[in-house]
């Protein structure tokens, strides 16, 4: 959601949970138009939202069915189907029905970078992995990864009984990660509890290693040797699925995820035609 001087002000993630930029206190509500009303609410009370009347647009809010766009679609086309309520507008969320996936904000991104063509990665709690071709969304795949890495997590340390502060070391990090990139002779997520067991690997670098195991068949899935290939990530994700990326040989273009979501809005407001309002 964008302030009047484009900052980015609050948003949903795909929990229901803020995201970035300031938190305005609310609870969640249950439609959005119970939303438009409590987030126009919040936002003429806070400081950034100044005394006039800004069209307030809002990514990734939760909603049903009618209130998401079908891919494949053009990317101008997502801005054309806001849901409005007042002087709050809804992007939509994305639907794909073969195979079945849904984003929920992720998206906003696309529209932040450059390139109108190319796979684009956006690692987060959720992962997703977007397809464009000339200007068009034509399919994408959302992945579980962190996710699956925290309750790996907690599995490991029920069988070890036993909590070991974690530190990051590239080395064990790619070490794992190549293991998964070789898919001829990929390991499962077990080998690290077995590593751990035979004294293979350190206790500390217990999530190093399944992080760089769950990302390397991550990438591996969706990335070949040479792919060109738009990473929008920051911090440690950023590092760490640039570094797979990079062994993996694909040609990677960096954006700043923070950046991407804030251009993005700024775009699809221009785009929806709410900067003239």
């Amino acid at each position: 959601m964008l302030s009047p001087d484009g900052a980015l002000v609050w948003g949903f993630d795909q929990h229901g949970e803020t995201d970035g930029g300031r938190v305005l206190p609310m609870d969640r509500p249950s439609s959005r138009q119970e939303l438009a009303s409590a987030v126009t609410g919040a936002v003429q009370a806070s400081a950034a939202y100044g005394k006039g009347s800004c069209p307030i647009l809002v990514a990734g809010a939760p909603g049903d069915a009618a209130s998401r766009v079908q891919v494949p679609v053009r990317l101008e086309q997502v801005a054309q189907k806001l849901q409005t309520f007042g002087n709050v507008h809804f992007l939509p969320n994305l639907s794909q029905t073969a195979p079945s996936d849904l984003s929920d904000g992720a998206e906003v991104s696309l529209f932040g970078i450059d390139e109108s063509e190319g796979l684009v990665c956006v690692p987060g709690a959720l992962t997703r992995h977007f397809e464009l071709v000339a200007g068009r969304l034509v399919a994408f795949t959302t992945e579980m990864t962190s996710e699956l890495q925290a309750a790996c997590m907690v599995t490991l340390e029920q069988h070890r009984q036993e909590e070991a502060d974690q530190s990051f070391a590239e080395a064990v990090f790619m070490e794992w990660a190549e293991r998964s990139l070789d898919t001829d002779n990929a390991v499962s997520s077990f080998a690290v509890h077995a590593a751990l067991e035979l004294g293979q690997l350190a206790a500390e670098h217990r999530a190093c290693a399944l992080s760089g195991l769950l990302i390397g068949a991550e990438i591996a899935a969706h990335y070949d040797p040479g792919d060109d290939v738009i990473l929008v990530a920051d911090g440690d994700l950023a590092e760490r699925y640039g570094l797979v990326l990079d062994v993996l040989g694909a040609d990677v273009v960096e954006y700043s995820a923070k950046e991407c979501q804030a251009d993005g809005m700024w775009e699809l407001a221009e785009l929806a035609g709410l900067l003239s309002a």
